[in-house]
């Protein structure tokens, strides 16, 4: 996974401007955000969601909001786009080189295993504490609420973001979804 777009910065551009978050949440609007999202870093074709989360957009603003998450695009025009951040070149080297993932992870001021846990939940956790201290301050309980009914309302609008083989969905996985639920 590890690539983020928050749907507040895509709001931004120009052909989404006047639009409003839950505009992106049908599986019709994708084609709309692919080229965008494939442009910015997320692998579409290995898959992605959407989520709802608290998160820091690229305008470095804490903001409540739906989210594209995906696989991180490893590829050498990618590598070589001004959207490709560090934290992605540290996740392209993880899977081919585990000691230089970590060195570099170090450099950064990771921990050099925080981000390498195969837990999700423990990374989460540290990544949560560790980057973004302010962010996690208030009432867990009210925030964890809003978080779970704004989720399923992604969950409702969409369907699982899982195909068959139990993998985040592709773009052509989502669009066969799409015309599934349509033509039922």
């Amino acid at each position: 996974m590890s690539k983020n777009i928050s749907v507040s910065d895509l709001l931004q551009l120009k052909e989404f401007k006047g639009l409003k978050e839950f505009d992106f949440l049908p599986i019709s609007f994708d084609i709309k955000v692919k080229d965008i999202l494939h442009e910015l870093g997320i692998d579409i074709n290995k898959g992605y969601t959407i989520v709802y989360q608290r998160h820091r957009n690229a305008q470095n603003k804490i903001v409540d909001g739906y989210m594209y998450q995906g696989y991180v695009r490893a590829d050498l025009e990618y590598r070589n786009s001004p959207f490709c951040s560090m934290e992605d070149r540290i996740i392209m080297t993880g899977s081919k080189d585990i000691s230089l993932t970590k060195e570099l992870s170090k450099l950064q001021g990771g921990g050099g295993s925080t981000f390498l846990s195969t837990d999700d939940e423990i990374a989460l956790e540290a990544a949560k504490e560790v980057l973004y201290p302010d962010q996690y301050n208030e009432d867990a309980t009210d925030a964890e609420k809003k978080i779970l009914l704004m989720q399923n309302i992604v969950d409702s609008v969409r369907g699982s973001c899982y195909s068959e083989s139990g993998n985040l969905k592709s773009f052509t996985e989502w669009q066969e979804s799409e015309e599934n639920v349509v033509t039922m």
